[in-house]
């Protein structure tokens, strides 16, 4: 990939927006006193238990414009342990704890003290709905908890074998529980983090001074329990993991999960960014905004680490760390919306850079299907091999390059889009299938693959087309409308 060197130097303009400050502390620190109410009284207070408590960290610092990183990392006799500390610029405070796999059995508990007793309500997710309950002795679940001044999430532990490739499998048999205990001055949550051979040990939770989610707003609620990390996805410093979609990726087994660059989580998180939902939507999309920062490689893409060895990998020879023009669209899309909402200039610098790659990769590998029309690979790796075009990830990169314009009035993204959208349109008639549904993809040569499309993805991607379309050129698409008509048919004999 020789061309790609042409986005390396955007890399730079990133670095002009935070600060990296590294130290090694000469003192044992294990105790953390947080004030998120701004009254210079302590709310919480953190504190390692364990063999952290004599060992001095070495402590990393990274300023963001709207949240500071601060990494206490401990190592003593082959074992690790680090503790981040996210300061989220509302005052929200959001805490990372972690065991690495060690070569004899080790605990470290992290105990965080809330000052508020005034225990106004506790919820659970159960069966994909919030439910009140009062404070437990013990809890193996996330919960929340609103007090009179204070409000936090307590997250659970997650015990996993690391895999590689950004990969690995939980066990949950030996997940420990969240010891509880209330004072008349204080309530503490224990939470054990044991790590052994080939097993860490995490958790991660916010502390709070404002409401964090209003359970009375439905939609609060609901898009809450939509993104709530425990047993379908999981969050962790660098970012959000899925579970491994199925046995054809490597490495895999039954309960794996992997660092997926898509970023829907964050996504659906930046729809509720307004104070009335709760600060909780902003603390994680703003946390998985600098995670995308984190995780952008070189040349300007969020790669999927493990390889789709029974398809990919077979059918065109993709391996390993490859770029999903899919999953990269959904997270430039997040950050998009991000940037804009907040007007972060390193999540632009961020976007500037993936910006300078896919005007390259559509440059580089894009099939031309008439005058202007292109059709783009979903997948390449760093050797160049290319797969098939799926209508569903032609449409989602589509609307970036729409959205964009918009948003920026870039004249560069509206005429790739229209590329785009000219692809769609010269091959229109190659996507139907004789029973009006939608083909998934199109070969190399343009022969559509025998797969069927998704049940709705595609034409709730074409909808917004047309949306973004009007918005973007005044006018909609009648080819893109007869692709949604013909779908809908289908749909509607189901």
């Amino acid at each position: 990939m020789q061309k790609i060197i042409r986005v390396l130097p955007v890399c730079f303009f990133i670095f002009l927006f935070f600060q990296i400050d590294v130290y090694a502390k000469e003192e044992p620190l294990s105790s953390f006193s947080l004030d998120v109410t701004n009254d210079r009284k302590t709310d919480y207070t953190i504190s390692l238990l364990g063999w952290p408590q004599t060992v001095p960290p070495v402590i990393h610092t990274v300023n963001y414009p709207h949240a500071s990183y601060t990494y206490y990392r401990y190592q003593s006799n082959k074992r690790t342990f680090e503790l981040v500390l996210a300061r989220i610029n509302n005052g929200d405070v959001l805490y990372f704890a972690k065991q690495d796999p060690t070569t004899r059995r080790a605990t470290v508990s992290v105990q965080i003290q809330a000052s508020d007793t005034s225990t106004v309500s506790a919820s659970i997710l159960r069966e994909k709905k919030w439910e009140r309950i009062k404070l437990p002795a013990s809890a193996s679940t996330p919960f929340y908890v609103q007090g009179s001044s204070l409000a936090y999430r307590i997250g659970s532990v997650t015990s996993c074998t690391p895999l590689g490739y950004s990969t690995f499998a939980e066990k949950r048999a030996k997940r420990p529980s969240v010891a509880i205990e209330k004072s008349a001055q204080s309530i503490t949550y224990t939470v054990p983090l044991p790590a052994e051979k080939n097993i860490s040990a995490s958790t991660w939770g916010i502390l709070a001074g404002q409401p964090l989610l209003a359970f009375e707003n439905k939609d609060a609620a609901r898009a809450a329990a939509a993104i709530e990390f425990d047993t379908i996805r999981k969050l962790d410093v660098d970012g959000s993991y899925s579970r491994t979609p199925d046995a054809t990726y490597e490495p895999y087994t039954s309960t794996s999960f992997y660092l997926n660059p898509a970023n829907l989580e964050g996504l659906q998180a930046v729809q509720y960014l307004d104070k009335s939902y709760g600060s909780l939507f902003y603390d994680i999309a703003t946390h998985l905004a600098y995670s995308a920062i984190r995780n952008q490689n070189e040349y300007g893409y969020w790669p999927t680490q493990p390889r789709s060895s029974g398809w990919l990998y077979e059918d065109y020879k993709i391996g390993f760390a490859y770029m999903d023009n899919r999953r990269n669209a959904d997270n430039a899309t997040f950050l998009l919306r991000y940037a804009h909402f907040t007007k972060d200039d390193a999540v632009w610098a961020c976007l500037q850079k993936w910006d300078h790659y896919h005007t390259w990769y559509m440059n580089t590998y894009s099939l031309k299907t008439g005058k202007e029309g292109w059709l783009i690979p979903d997948y390449v790796d760093e050797q160049g091999h290319l797969s098939h075009t799926s209508l569903n990830h032609q449409v989602a990169n589509l609307n970036y390059l729409l959205e964009s314009y918009v948003y920026t009035q870039n004249s560069a993204k509206k005429q790739q889009a229209i590329t785009l959208l000219r692809g769609i349109e010269d091959t229109k008639a190659r996507w139907v299938m004789p029973n009006h549904n939608l083909y998934y993809a199109l070969s190399q040569n343009l022969h559509p693959l025998p797969q069927r499309d998704y049940l709705e993805l595609t034409r709730n991607d074409l909808l917004l087309s047309q949306y973004l379309l009007n918005r973007a050129t005044g006018t909609k698409s009648t080819d893109i409308q007869w692709l949604i008509t013909e779908k809908n048919k289908w749909l509607a004999t189901r």
